[in-house]
């Protein structure tokens, strides 16, 4: 038994990190103001980072806060097109870390990272349809203006928000570890609007729950029928022929 913990202890941490996320939820909507949730929610998701994560927490946490400054240095105009390759780039350094002579992070790490990504990226393209929608169309004189009401319906609004609120909504703890991700106009209707006061969490997450116990139970059997540790074992490699040609070529 204590060989199975020993083996299994950073996917033991990560679970039991995602269970503290359940609980903690509850009394994270319990707090009464806007900027308690919101600095609350970034502690907690930071906090998360380096527990998971280690000294590996500097690759998410650097990455998301380069993302954020260049989100506001470019313009809305352009900001969405500069995120996207600087995060894919980095994403793209992150994941073959190894063959710049750093070391590689483990999968946690790696599912951090891409929400990470993916929140950087999606508020720029959002910031940007917001722009495109709302604020540019104006700008082209009567002809475009008649074209406003028929504009994408999903941006109403300007989505402009200043550094500080572009921090809460990259590390907030919320779907951090496994997701989903959701967008930021999502986030910032959980602090202004009444539906997040009213819904049944405990009903939904009862729900989610129900099937849990069986992903743990197949998990642990097939961990222990055939250990994930075989998957990229020479050994295995070698009996598959692609397998061994894409290895060679990547050693």
């Amino acid at each position: 038994m204590w060989a199975f913990v020993q083996k299994n202890k950073n996917d033991i941490i990560y679970l039991s990190l995602l269970l503290f996320s359940v609980l903690i939820g509850p009394y994270y909507r319990k707090l009464k103001t806007e900027e308690a949730k919101k600095w609350a929610g970034t502690i907690l998701g930071i906090a998360l980072i380096i527990i998971v994560s280690g000294y590996s927490a500097i690759h998410p946490i650097c990455s998301a806060l380069i993302g954020v400054i260049i989100i506001k240095v470019t313009t809305i105009r352009y900001c969405h097109v500069a995120t996207f390759f600087f995060m894919f780039a980095y994403l793209f350094f992150f994941r073959f870390a190894d063959k710049f002579g750093f070391k590689l992070s483990s999968g946690q790490t790696n599912l951090i990272q891409m929400i990470i990504v993916l929140r950087v990226i999606g508020v720029a393209f959002e910031m940007n349809g917001s722009w495109l929608a709302v604020v540019n169309p104006k700008k082209k004189g009567n002809e475009e203006i008649s074209k406003i009401n028929d504009r994408d319906e999903e941006f109403i609004e300007l989505i402009n928000p200043n550094i500080i609120d572009l921090v809460h909504y990259s590390f907030n703890y919320i779907g951090l570890l496994t997701g989903p991700y959701y967008r930021y106009r999502t986030f910032n209707d959980f602090f202004h609007l009444p539906y997040s006061k009213y819904v049944d969490c405990l009903g939904f997450t009862i729900n989610t729950l129900k099937i849990v116990p069986l992903y743990i139970s197949l998990y642990l059997a097939f961990s222990h029928i055939w250990p994930l540790e075989n998957d990229v074992s020479m050994g295995f490699i070698c009996r598959i022929p692609p397998a061994h040609l894409f290895w060679n070529d990547l050693s």
